[in-house]
């Protein structure tokens, strides 16, 4: 660093406290001295420590400090005797710059009233527009807007928009820089409100609702424009007199108090400016910060965030700053916006733990910015733009959750009802234990079963239908066992199907893991076998066919005519073709079926053995087009699990995913939250109260009833803990986008037993701590689960699970060699994994049962991979 002046020397030796301050008092800095005072009698110590900080710019003798300027010296002189004095902390950049917090050490008086505070680094982004929006919201969220009035008051003392907007300044009002020389005068708060209250005359900002026209109070910056250049008081000559560091925001919360506002909305001036270090730095302000997307602005931001995060303790109810992203480019991808995320809110990473880091999920929130929007010139004209605008809205949503009355306090489940409700859930929960053996699949199933009887209503079937383990495939073949044909099937679907048997199902394949599931094949064998005269089909036919094939599974064979074998001699041994099947099905005016499910059971080195690859290969692209072009009285249904295609179809997955994607099971996030409710009402009779079916029902009646079940968030909803359904999704998914229904039913079971501790919250039924606590249990049935269903991601698993701690990271180096290629496909293609560059990252349901932990930043980057569906 170079000294050019004093003044770079004090501010060096401020910097560099800690490498002193152990062993000396203080250290002051004048225009031509240097005057140290060491805590011990000798001042040798003392200059040691100086010749260490100050290397090249101390003097040979150790009594001066050369300057980088030549013949120019500050001398150091040692004083024994020192007074202590008592070091407050101000409010101001320029103190809180050399200190590690900038906060005080004793507790402030509370504010009565809340004081908000709107700023930005640079001009420009919003920040005004943010605050007349948000005013604009809190006027139109409360019944009685005329009882909820705003305090607003324009803080900018060189560039007031507010004031400047207002198209009649009434000079005889009183202003905020009244205020300031009132505060400046005087030490009692209570005079000085009085005094305003007397002065403030009628000048207001009206916002109109559809109902009425309410007047905010208004504090323009000046008067009169001699005001504005001929300062006398500002919030930086206040903060520096004695006692008065935090003064202004309890004024500003006592005169509104006063006049009867509920809240106060300051707008503060742009940058680092100590106009604004005041309210900026005071920890019991809420403070919302207005960026673009620009990297001025963005690095501008994270100064800003530096110093508020200095030493402040991050805990639910702690007034975090919240960061409004506007003008966002629709060119931004989600990638890009996570790493403005992180750079944000880094800061306040560094002092968190994983627990408190999740308190720092929605400090960001984004703002969507028209463009209508920024040519704008009177206050009405700005109120009036706002109008349907999707940036007010999201406001809107913003004073809702924060400033309307605790909804906490509403008594939706008393204590009494809750153990009730929570063993009703359980016992549910317990006995929905997978998809197959129940009803819940039916809300994932509904739109995947209309397509498919969409596509086919004039035909059968021939089609693959993909999904993951557990997604529902076993369910849907049994319901078609059960309907025995394809237009029975679909009549009870759409009513206005043509009812008349034909399409008769038949087995020729089948999951050979559930008992439950045999007298099913058996009936809709011996159906098949009636309706088609010359069928002859084994009542093991299936168990037969699996046999066949586990036979030559391992051996280079055509596998065009395996099948085409395997299916003709299903209906009749004596066929040879399907050919000859088809004309026997024309002359009998009958069309067939033919179903296969439980391939994973016998093809289980799929990911390594090409003639496995190639004997689904050929089923379903070789088989299934031949049967398509050729044959109009056979059908098929091919049951598939999503990750076999992915390893069986080596070239054009993508077009081939695609080509079948209508009949994809696949339990996205908005199914996911739909079955939550459909077992709690089930749980729970009469919990759902809607016309509409769950299945059907808007996003928003669904979370009403979610907020019921968990919560809008895990706490209070104006504190800052996560949304619970974002945090229960992230917590459940994979980086496929999908959560199966047993992960649900299985997180209700164990979020749903009582702690025996008095109730929390009596607005929801699953309180916080049973949510969290239910997420490791998920995560180690979740490991134990793949471990035994999928023999190929086993020893990858056992793998991760004897690693030591010290590697079990996120993310992962791919340098570091942890996973072979194979293997890191074999994760990736199973949504258990994901590459970012050289990084890899584990979703939250199978990191926690493994034992790893998050590297600091990785923890929002996981978030929006796995939300981002």
């Amino acid at each position: 660093m170079k000294f050019f002046t004093w003044k770079d020397v004090e501010r060096y030796i401020l910097m560099h406290r800690s490498e002193w301050e152990k062993d000396i008092y203080n250290i002051e800095i004048y225009p031509d001295e240097m005057v140290v005072y060491p805590k011990n009698a000798a001042d040798e110590e003392s200059r040691n420590i100086l010749r260490h900080i100050f290397k090249k710019n101390m003097a040979a003798d150790y009594y001066a400090i050369k300057l980088d300027y030549p013949n120019s010296y500050i001398t150091i002189s040692y004083e024994n005797e020192y007074m202590a004095f008592s070091s407050s902390h101000a409010p101001l950049f320029k103190k809180a710059i050399y200190q590690d917090s900038v906060y005080p050490t004793e507790k402030l008086n509370g504010l009565s009233c809340p004081v908000i505070a709107f700023h930005s680094y640079k001009g420009g982004v919003g920040r005004t527009l943010s605050l007349i929006a948000f005013a604009k919201a809190w006027t139109n969220i409360y019944k009685d807007p005329q009882k909820n009035k705003l305090l607003i008051v324009d803080s900018d003392l060189e560039a007031p928009g507010l004031t400047l907007i207002q198209e009649n300044l009434n000079e005889e009002s009183f202003s905020y820089l009244d205020l300031l020389t009132l505060v400046q005068d005087n030490n009692n708060i209570d005079e000085i409100v009085s005094k305003t209250v007397n002065f403030m005359g009628m000048s207001i900002l009206p916002i109109e609702t559809k109902q009425q026209k309410v007047e905010h109070f208004f504090l323009p910056t000046y008067r009169y424009i001699e005001q504005l250049y001929d300062l006398y008081a500002s919030p930086q000559t206040i903060t520096v007199s004695c006692n008065k560091e935090y003064i202004l925001a309890e004024v500003l919360s006592k005169l509104a108090e006063a006049i009867g506002a509920k809240a106060v909305l300051v707008d503060l001036r742009a940058g680092v400016s100590e106009y604004s270090a005041p309210l900026l730095l005071d920890p019991r302000v809420k403070k919302y910060c207005v960026t673009s997307t620009s990297r001025q602005s963005i690095m501008g931001t994270k100064q800003i965030l530096q110093f508020i995060s200095k030493g402040l303790c991050v805990q639910s109810d702690t007034l975090l700053p919240t960061i409004f992203l506007s003008m966002i480019p629709d060119s931004f991808s989600e990638r890009e916006k996570t790493e403005l995320r992180t750079t944000l809110t880094e800061c306040f990473q560094s002092k968190t733990t994983e627990r408190t880091e999740e308190l720092l999920d929605n400090m960001v929130v984004e703002l969507p910015f028209a463009s209508e929007l920024v040519h704008l010139t009177s206050f009405q004209q700005i109120l009036y733009s706002l109008n349907g605008r999707d940036m007010y809205y999201s406001i809107e949503k913003i004073v809702e959750q924060y400033y309307q009355a605790d909804e906490s306090k509403a008594i939706l489940y008393p204590e009494e009802m809750h153990e009730i409700l929570l063993k009703k859930i359980h016992d549910f929960a317990i006995n929905q234990t997978t998809a197959e053996k129940n009803g819940a699949a039916e809300l994932l199933l509904t739109e995947p079963i209309k397509n498919l009887c969409l596509r086919y209503r004039n035909q059968v079937p021939i089609t693959v239908v993909q999904g993951a383990k557990g997604s529902g495939k076993t369910f849907l073949y049994c319901r078609l066992l059960e309907k025995k044909n394809w237009n029975i099937f679909c009549s009870e679907i759409n009513k206005k199907f043509d009812s008349e048997d034909n399409g008769y199902f038949l087995p020729v394949l089948a999951t050979q893991n559930s008992e439950e599931i045999k007298p099913l094949l058996s009936q809709c064998i011996d159906e098949f076998n009636r309706a088609i005269d010359f069928a002859d089909a084994s009542v093991a036919v299936y168990i037969d066919n699996a046999y066949k094939l586990s036979l030559e599974k391992d051996n280079d064979i055509d596998w065009m005519k395996f099948w085409e074998q395997i299916f003709v001699s299903s209906v009749n041994k004596n066929m040879t073709s399907l050919s000859e099947l088809d004309e026997a099905l024309q002359i009998n005016k009958k069309k067939i079926v033919l179903l296969i499910d439980g391939l994973e059971e016998i093809l289980q080195s799929v990911p390594s053995s090409k003639t496995q690859q190639k004997a689904i290969a050929v089923l379903c692209q070789g088989v299934l087009n031949t049967i398509s072009a050729k044959y109009e009285n056979i059908g098929l249904i091919i049951f598939l699990r999503s990750d076999m295609a992915q390893n069986a179809i080596t070239v054009n997955y993508e077009q081939f995913k695609q080509t079948f994607s209508y009949a994809e099971l696949k339990w996205s996030s908005n199914e996911a939250l739909k079955l939550a409710v459909w077992m709690v009402d089930h749980a729970v009779k009469g919990f759902y109260e809607e016309s509409v079916s769950i299945e059907n029902a808007s996003q928003e009646v669904i979370g009403k009833y979610l907020e019921k079940i968990w919560g809008l968030k895990l706490g209070k909803s104006n504190s800052n803990e996560a949304y619970a359904s974002n945090w229960i999704l992230a917590a459940l998914s994979d980086f496929n986008g999908q959560l199966q229904a047993r992960d649900i039913i299985r997180f209700l079971e164990f979020a749903s037993i009582s702690n025996g501790k008095k109730p929390p919250y009596y607005d929801r039924i699953l309180m916080p701590s049973e949510v969290r606590n239910a997420l490791p249990n998920c995560s180690r049935k979740k490991i134990s689960e793949i471990k035994a269903e999928y023999e190929n991601l086993k020893p990858i698993f056992e793998k991760l699970e004897n690693l030591s701690s010290s590697k079990k990271k996120l993310p992962m180096n791919a340098e570091d060699g942890i996973m072979t290629a194979m293997e890191e496909k074999l994760m990736i293609q199973a949504g258990y994994l994901i590459r970012d560059g050289e990084k890899m990252y584990l979703p939250e349901i199978i990191r926690h049962a493994l034992g790893f932990r998050y590297e600091k930043g990785a923890r929002p980057r996981v978030l929006s991979l796995l939300l981002k569906h």
